[in-house]
């Protein structure tokens, strides 16, 4: 294969490239802003119903029924609180957030190496796609891992 076909192949390996990682961060901002709108309103709705439950139980002429539906709030909370802890939109948020600035950075990376170059190397290629695997690879081990549960105080 001769040199300037080899470099056309590079360079369209390198754009192909960039465009996987244009669609990642694309699809990855649009995740993380789905994922940080349902972390505050949840947020939102457990701080209202802590509230709610503050004032259901300081109305004392509601008498018994006032105490059921604190109780019965309070289950509610106790639910969204568990719900919050497991599913932790807040993280998962912050995880692709994470993901999308080190794909920006390799985006950027490439397109200025590209620029200009109308002999990009092979082994660039090669290290510019290793540089992509390992992005991706962190994200799935962050993403695999255990939370790790709350220290308790000294």
């Amino acid at each position: 294969m001769s040199e300037n076909n080899q470099n056309k192949e590079v360079a369209e390996k390198l754009s192909a490239l960039a465009e996987f990682i244009t669609i990642e961060i694309e699809e990855g901002s649009k995740s993380g802003e789905e994922l940080n709108n349902k972390s505050t309103k949840l947020k939102i709705i457990i701080i209202v119903l802590t509230s709610l439950i503050a004032v259901v139980l300081g109305w004392s002429f509601l008498g018994d029924f006032g105490k059921y539906s604190a109780i019965l709030l309070s289950a509610i909370l106790t639910g969204l609180n568990t719900w919050d802890a497991f599913v932790n939109y807040h993280e998962r948020s912050s995880q692709e957030k994470r993901n999308v600035s080190k794909l920006i950075v390799l985006l950027k990376d490439i397109l200025l190496y590209l620029h200009g170059n109308s002999e990009p190397s092979l082994d660039e290629y090669k290290k510019f796609k290793a540089q992509y695997d390992q992005i991706n690879e962190e994200y799935n081990v962050e993403r695999d891992k255990p939370e790790k549960p709350p220290e308790a105080p000294k």
